[in-house]
């Protein structure tokens, strides 16, 4: 794909139970979502740029067996640039992701939305935020969903990195940034988020939060305006592993 399509309404490509290819230097812009896989579908994109100029995401993969595979991509979006749902999967390998509001890379934290896998290597997220009241954030696990994140760098500007209510985090070899004081929401929890590099949030109580885990391995680095991992919860005992 080495053209420009402009898209304004719904997805420019629908996979749905099928398999889509995209690869080349092209582009997607528009106000409408650029790539949604579900009921199975799987799509993988090697290389081009995408952009969604309206609130939602630039790419979605929605429903149990549905898998979106970016490798080298770029991706912008005016929020979420890529979201799962559903048990949905994303593989991120390599790319620029980045967004002007809300989060990078996330998932849903209504019940029965979770199960999702998101793994991300080689890639660069930044978020920034434009919403009054609210603040940027890298990635923002919402659900039981499970999230390995690699060789990679989160940078968030008057935000937080990672930001967990749920799900199964593992963190190596990756940089994340944070800027700002001011704090603000992420999601739809109306609760001031500091800006901190890893936030794990159990007391937020989010129906997907049971067994919930956090490992962060030696070879993470932060340069955050907050704390570096910040632990949120009622647990007797926090299921979060730092390794020194």
């Amino acid at each position: 794909m080495d053209n420009s399509i402009t898209n304004n309404s719904n997805s420019a490509f629908l996979v749905d139970g099928g398999e889509l290819v995209i690869d080349g230097a092209g582009e997607i812009s528009g106000a409408g979502c650029a790539i949604a896989a579900r009921n199975g579908g799987k799509v993988t994109v090697n290389g081009g740029t995408y952009t969604s100029t309206s609130a939602g995401q630039t790419m979605a993969s929605i429903g149990e067996g549905s898998a979106i595979t970016i490798n080298d991509a770029t991706v912008n979006s005016q929020e979420a640039a890529v979201m799962a749902f559903d048990g949905g999967t994303l593989t991120l390998n390599g790319g620029d992701y980045n967004t002007n509001d809300n989060f990078v890379v996330g998932t849903n934290g209504t019940a029965g939305r979770g199960g999702n896998t998101i793994n991300i290597k080689n890639a660069i997220l930044k978020g920034k935020i434009q919403s009054n009241g609210y603040e940027a954030c890298g990635i923002y696990v919402a659900n039981n969903d499970i999230v390995n994140i690699e060789d990679s760098e989160i940078i968030a500007e008057n935000g937080c990195g990672i930001l967990m209510r749920a799900g199964n985090v593992t963190v190596k070899n990756t940089k994340i940034t944070t800027t700002g004081t001011a704090g603000g929401f992420v999601g739809d929890k109306k609760k001031v988020m500091s800006n901190s590099g890893i936030i794990y949030d159990e007391a937020s109580n989010y129906p997907g939060k049971t067994g919930m885990s956090l490992v962060c391995g030696p070879d993470v680095t932060f340069d955050c305006s907050g704390e570096t991992v910040e632990i949120l919860s009622n647990e007797e005992t926090p299921n979060v592993t730092i390794v020194a």
